[in-house]
């Protein structure tokens, strides 16, 4: 243990480097730098290093990738990754927290998207693994959109039922809540449930329209209904289901 963690340690402004910059990949020539190192004192401190970088990347697939350049231990190291992915898949999402949902999701798509393309270690077909991996998180970030919509009755029905005098906290809320489920809805269909999610648009645009035909004044005002179909539906479709503006009422 001792001998690893010198070994690690001899190299370890680079891989922190490396490390550093994951927010942004990290990109090829950091991981390349980071490892060149490792690589010369064996396969176990390479490995560490390696995994030392996949920690956090944002890109997983690309730091495999060019490790791989160094060491066909990447490609052995992709394989035990999608191994441990399908152990152990995501079959659920938390509905009680909308935005760590969506996190979720989308980093567990976009891992699955950079795997696809890494390295492997073994002839085997990557897209029998992976496909199913997938339609697991897209079915699971559908069934968590329709229980925030109609179980937990968290978002369209608080439309309408405002409270006048907190029209702004219950505003910022609903919206927080919006932008998840557009993202829940984004990772659902880069996972491939495209035909799913046209349908809960379309059930958001008949809900929205409705909301906005029933409003009387009071707590949430159109602008605010118009605000939160944009960041669910898009601005086109938004402008769709909103109309013209009310006329305003003329002099008696």
């Amino acid at each position: 243990m001792l001998k690893l963690a010198a070994s690690i340690w001899r190299h370890a402004d680079r891989i922190w480097e490396a490390k550093l910059a994951s927010f942004s990949g990290p990109s090829p020539e950091l991981v390349i730098a980071a490892l060149k190192g490792p690589t010369q004192e064996g396969q176990n401190v390479f490995s560490l290093a390696l995994s030392s970088l996949l920690d956090r990347a944002q890109s997983p697939g690309s730091v495999l990738a060019a490790a791989s350049r160094l060491s066909p231990i990447a490609g052995s190291i992709t394989d035990e990754k999608l191994t441990e992915l399908q152990r152990a898949p995501v079959e659920a999402l938390p509905a009680e927290d909308p935005v760590r949902a969506a996190h979720i999701a989308e980093e567990y798509v976009a891992l699955l998207k950079e795997l696809k393309g890494a390295p492997s270690g073994r002839p085997k077909d990557r897209c029998a693994v992976i496909a199913p991996l997938l339609q697991q998180i897209g079915v699971a970030a559908e069934e968590v959109t329709q229980s925030i919509v109609n179980v937990n009755r968290q978002l369209l029905p608080a439309l309408h039922d405002p409270n006048a005098k907190h029209r702004g906290a219950v505003v910022l809320n609903i919206e927080i809540l919006a932008r998840a489920l557009r993202r829940l809805e984004d990772a659902g269909r880069r996972a491939g449930r495209f035909e799913a999610f046209y349908k809960v648009q379309a059930s958001h645009s008949v809900k929205l329209k409705a909301v906005l035909n029933a409003l009387r004044g009071g707590g949430l005002q159109r602008h605010d209904i118009i605000r939160i179909a944009e960041i669910l539906l898009g601005t086109e479709r938004a402008m769709a289901i909103s109309g013209p503006p009310p006329k305003p009422a003329g002099p008696r």
